[in-house]
């Protein structure tokens, strides 16, 4: 930030512009700086852990019978997410609460 900061200072003088206006300039770059270095500390998103769901667990969360529950994968196949662990299926929660 220090050769934006001198640029801005050159830029003043090379232009004379009044001298009032170099100390308000420098306090708006020393706040820009401050609110970067906040927006980099607070901005980050916070991660969320993916829950997966046996077929069991799914039926249970979305307060489904089996036999529901099975035509509405059929219906709903690309939208939600699952994989084969061994010889079960397993869904993303995420993707089964999407409309």
């Amino acid at each position: 930030m220090k050769t934006y900061f001198s640029w801005v200072q050159t830029w003043i003088v090379f232009n004379c512009m009044h001298a009032d206006v170099l100390p308000v300039l420098q306090e708006i770059l020393l706040t820009l700086v401050e609110i970067k270095l906040a927006i980099r500390e607070f901005g980050t998103p916070v991660v969320q852990q993916e829950e997966w769901l046996t077929a069991q667990q799914a039926m249970e969360f979305l307060y489904m019978e089996k036999r529901t529950f099975y035509r509405r994968r059929s219906e709903e196949q690309g939208k939600w997410v699952m994989k084969r662990v061994g010889k079960k299926w397993v869904y993303l929660k995420s993707s089964l609460c999407e409309k």
